[in-house]
């Protein structure tokens, strides 16, 4: 009796670990990869599929970009800071400003980093807190 508990125990502690081991796996599936759109808050860090790059948004650091139901003189820009890590951690800066998607790039160390879009977008009267924002970008292999 006590032989067929000893193996049952074996046998569950067993299938314990294995079920663990293939809970690992589709974390891994869910990185991006270099080309996906990706969508990232204040402080998120994403990585990249078959690369050793990371990415950390680190901040807004400009949004004067025209709020909504406002009449502006000027249409404004936003300018976010990333902080890119492969062999060494390097800060780039993206805008997003109308007419100016040039801005919105940039490259570095055979990459293209492209900002799409800085969400919210201001509207009058209401301030948008860091922790509101997010991004979306995407990255590609020259």
């Amino acid at each position: 009796m006590k032989v067929l508990q000893l193996f049952a125990f074996l046998l569950l502690a067993t299938l314990s670990f294995t079920a663990c081991d293939d809970a690992v796996e589709p974390e891994e599936e869910l990185l991006p990869n270099l080309g996906d759109e990706i969508a990232l808050k204040i402080g998120g860090v994403t990585q990249f599929n078959e690369t050793d790059i990371s990415l950390a948004f680190m901040r807004v650091k400009e949004d004067s970009r025209c709020p909504d139901g406002v009449e502006c003189f000027w249409e404004g820009q936003g300018t976010i800071q990333l902080e890119v890590t492969d062999i060494e951690s390097t800060v780039i800066e993206l805008t997003t400003r109308a007419g100016h998607p040039e801005m919105a790039s940039d490259t570095l160390a055979g990459y293209v980093y492209t900002l799409l879009e800085l969400a919210p977008y201001p509207k009058e009267g209401e301030e948008i807190q860091a922790e509101d924002y997010e991004i979306k970008l995407k990255v590609e292999e020259l």
